[in-house]
């Protein structure tokens, strides 16, 4: 059986967990796909680009004859990754580009064998134009704020685990969102694919509990926040948390204190318009000597300051909260009590 669904229902069909196969090239995929999807091309890159000449040269038909007769002997090969996926269940979401001639040759082939499946109308172009519209609706966000070293991802994390919903953007940007957040990190995605990160889990969160999410900058790396998303998150309504300055120094060091000094030299010089060149210098000789106490001292003000000036542009209600880390289920009660009446208060 064959069905071609329309994007809502195909989301709903990945919730549910059928395995869903992307048919476009290794290329295409790297830039974006939607999140989970395995990528089982029809035509791979090489391939893609002869059936293109030759589409552009000679026409559809010859183009067609092409494409079979690249493809045709690795039709066992595609079956049986395609059979792999699918499991016992014998159920398959596939997509293209369009929702075209690749997705279709790959349902048909499994179609054959008994599997169902279910092709997305408009293929990945209807998934990136649902994503893109998806952010313009309203969502109803928590932002959690703080200074360099309160904790705030941490406490996100904990909020997690205590049933919260949360969409951690810098866990989806590979990035800790500072000029030292991509050390020790993975590479960040594609830009295209960072907002299909975004758009998924935000789909997964449609009830009407409230999302908590960090306040971050407009830019995460090298990854920038979708307008229309980044609209509601400054208008959000915001809870601070307060730590002590010592407290968090110490987090600071213990976290990226086990880095190497050169790295966290190369990323100081990413700083040097906003330092300027005299505390840069400072904090540069600070590494040499092995001296992060002096290096934290000449980089967290800038940090702080920023930070501040961030937090002055929120068009939004902005309530304080001291946090105490060595109390951590207390405060995150308190936090949490504050929270839920800022949000139905909004």
């Amino acid at each position: 059986m064959i069905r071609e669904v329309e994007i809502g229902d195909f989301l709903n069909l990945i919730e549910m967990g059928f395995p869903t196969i992307d048919a476009r090239s290794e290329s295409e995929y790297s830039v974006g796909h939607i999140p989970g999807s395995y990528n089982i091309p029809l035509l791979n890159d090489e391939h893609r680009a002869a059936v293109g000449t030759a589409y552009k040269q000679m026409g559809r038909e010859a183009a067609v004859e092409l494409g079979f007769k690249l493809v045709g002997p690795l039709f066992f090969e595609k079956f049986k990754s395609l059979q792999q996926k699918a499991g016992k269940e014998k159920k398959l979401l596939i997509y293209c580009w369009r929702g075209g001639m690749r997705s279709n040759i790959l349902a048909w082939m499994m179609h054959l064998a008994d599997y169902e499946v279910y092709v997305l109308k408009g293929g990945y172009k209807a998934f990136r134009n649902w994503a893109l519209k998806y952010f313009e609706a309203p969502h109803s966000f928590i932002v959690l704020g703080g200074m360099t070293g309160s904790g705030k991802t941490e406490i996100l994390r904990i909020l997690m685990t205590k049933g919260e919903k949360v969409l951690d953007l810098e866990h989806l940007a590979s990035h800790r969102g500072s000029a030292f957040g991509h050390i020790d990190m993975p590479p960040q995605p594609t830009n295209e694919h960072f907002e299909n990160l975004i758009a998924i889990q935000l789909f997964r969160y449609h009830d009407l509990k409230p999302i908590w999410v960090e306040n971050e900058s407009r830019k995460i790396g090298r990854l920038k926040i979708p307008d229309a998303l980044f609209d509601q998150l400054i208008k959000a309504p915001t809870v601070v948390v307060e730590v002590p300055e010592s407290i968090r120094k110490r987090r600071v060091l213990d976290e990226y204190g086990k880095y190497d000094t050169i790295a966290l030299s190369e990323a100081t010089r990413k700083l040097q318009k906003r330092l300027g060149n005299e505390r840069m210098n400072s904090a540069l000789n600070a590494l040499h000597n092995k001296d992060l106490n002096k290096w934290l001292d000449t980089v967290l003000p800038y940090y702080d300051k920023t930070y501040q000036y961030d937090l002055e542009k929120r068009n939004s209600t902005v309530l304080f909260v001291p946090f105490d880390w060595n109390n951590i289920d207390e405060s995150i009660s308190k936090l949490f009590d504050l929270s839920m009446k800022l949000w139905k208060n909004d």
